[in-house]
């Protein structure tokens, strides 16, 4: 009960009415729970801090603020039972809000940073598709693809229009695959000339020969590295696996393309990018013995992954493409089980 008299004694104070000129845009309430907070440790500081900055009280007036209420306790310490000891408290007190203060605009600061980076980053983007669609407006022409299984699915379409959130294409069935590659059947990708990005196109509507699609999000484009066509493996392809010193691995093989090997192992490889291997493996239940190089290698505890770049051999490489090929065809198959999305009908 003393405490709130006595915030009520100091609010209705000439100490008010000079945290009122010295933080101008602070309502009354928020002053008052400054002054409580300043009085009662056991009330929240830094919500009150937070408040008058939401109401556009700069940090250096709120530090301003909080000096004079420390001068004006200092001179009232004087008529206090033990003044040294009130004195000392009032400090303890002051190094604390300061301290809070400083937390706050830290948190402040860092906020408007990432805003700031957000607001770049997006402004960055929207200048990269205002680049691409002065590209295709040009060209009349853009290539659409997804991802299906890590398996790119891609067609050249010719444009109708290009305006500024969305594009205008010609209907057709081929374009089938491309959508139902897509997890909801209903979008597609378009790379952003001269960048690693992507931009999402989403099915906005349809007529029956034209399709509208909208900008959506901003993507990295996935990494393909390998100049053939790049496959999951459809079952698992075991593979042993020796270097120089004829020490084995036995793995197994996650994708292939008619140049290069994705393996796996469990436990890890003492291998290098680099280190020239040879491999054993039975594709469709022939034996295929090959050599190669070790382009990439990602060790984990108890688990090994790694990319083999095949040392070219005519065989070798006729069969790797014929599995990719079998590999791709059932792939579409499976697009196609999927059915035409809505967009279509």
């Amino acid at each position: 009960m003393g405490a709130d008299s006595a915030v009520e004694r100091v609010f209705h104070s000439k100490l008010s009415e000079k945290l009122k000129q010295i933080l101008p845009s602070a309502s009354e309430d928020t002053l008052y729970q400054f002054v409580k907070a300043g009085f009662d440790p056991d009330i929240a500081m830094e919500q009150s801090i937070k408040q008058l900055s939401n109401e556009s009280c700069g940090f250096h007036e709120i530090h301003l603020a909080l000096v004079y209420c420390r001068n004006a306790q200092l001179m009232a310490c004087k008529k206090a039972p033990d003044p040294q000891a009130a004195l000392q408290q009032v400090m303890v007190d002051h190094d604390r809000h300061v301290s809070i203060l400083m937390s706050v605009m830290e948190a402040y600061h860092e906020s408007r940073g990432e805003m700031l980076k957000a607001q770049l980053n997006q402004e960055e983007r929207a200048h990269l598709l205002s680049r691409a669609q002065h590209e295709w407006s040009n060209e009349k022409l853009i290539n659409i693809f997804n991802y299906f299984k890590e398996m790119p699915v891609s067609k050249p379409v010719t444009l109708l229009h290009v305006g500024e959130t969305a594009f205008t294409i010609e209907k057709s069935k081929e374009l089938l695959t491309i959508f139902a590659a897509s997890e909801h059947g209903n979008s597609a990708l378009a790379r952003l000339p001269f960048t690693d990005l992507c931009v999402e196109l989403i099915i906005d509507e349809t007529t029956a020969k034209t399709i509208h699609l909208r900008y959506g999000d901003f993507s990295p484009i996935y990494s393909e590295k390998r100049r053939e066509m790049r496959v999951q493996s459809d079952k698992p392809i075991a593979i042993e696996v020796k270097d120089s010193s004829a020490q084995l691995w036995k793995g197994k093989v996650f994708d292939l393309s008619a140049s290069g090997l994705g393996l796996s192992f469990n436990g890890e490889a003492s291998l290098q990018p680099g280190d020239n291997i040879s491999f054993t493996m039975a594709i469709r239940g022939r034996k295929m013995i090959g050599k190669g190089n070790v382009a990439w290698l990602m060790n984990r505890p108890g688990y090994c992954r790694m990319g083999v770049m095949v040392e070219f051999d005519a065989e070798n490489h006729l069969r790797l493409e014929n599995e990719v090929h079998r590999i791709e065809k059932l792939l579409k198959g499976e697009l196609k089980m999927r059915g035409i999305p809505d967009a279509f009908l």
